[in-house]
């Protein structure tokens, strides 16, 4: 048995290797909810058609959790939970050069962020000079190179 106590420091652990980590009760069942943060929340969130989300759910989808894993909370253990996460790679804490994935997720975004400004600055800079070359000689202000 876990107490919420318990689950704090347990959270506070996991997040030292893994800031995006969370670990809750569940509402529905007995068990400890191991979830990431991958996306921003949307408070009120309902499914397609109007469906209702059961509670574990719906809080996912409010939160913007991802489910990782299910443990019954007789059987919870923070060092199992620990080494099986090492084990499945999902953050590489251990490997001296490597970065955690959550900054490699936030690297890979920024850098499609800056890609999409310098297409978008690019383009703008093509179009401005294709615009004002057709106005030049429309106006004849310039002189065709043939002699």
């Amino acid at each position: 048995m876990i107490s919420h106590g318990e689950l704090a420091r347990a959270e506070y652990i996991l997040r030292q290797d893994d800031k995006a980590l969370r670990l809750r009760m569940s509402m529905e069942n007995p068990f400890v909810l191991v979830e990431r943060k991958t996306f921003r929340g949307r408070v009120g969130c309902h499914g397609p058609n109007g469906l209702v989300w059961l509670p574990d759910a719906g809080r996912r989808r409010e939160e913007g959790h991802v489910p990782v894993a299910t443990i019954h909370k007789d059987w919870f253990s923070l060092n199992d939970l620990r080494y099986s996460l090492r084990a499945a790679d999902s953050w590489r804490r251990w490997d001296s050069d490597a970065k955690p994935m959550a900054d490699l997720a936030k690297e890979l975004d920024d850098n499609k962020r800056a890609k999409i400004k310098s297409d978008r600055s690019d383009n703008l800079r093509y179009k401005t000079s294709e615009l004002y070359d057709r106005f030049v000689w429309k106006m004849k202000s310039r002189i065709a190179g043939g002699i």
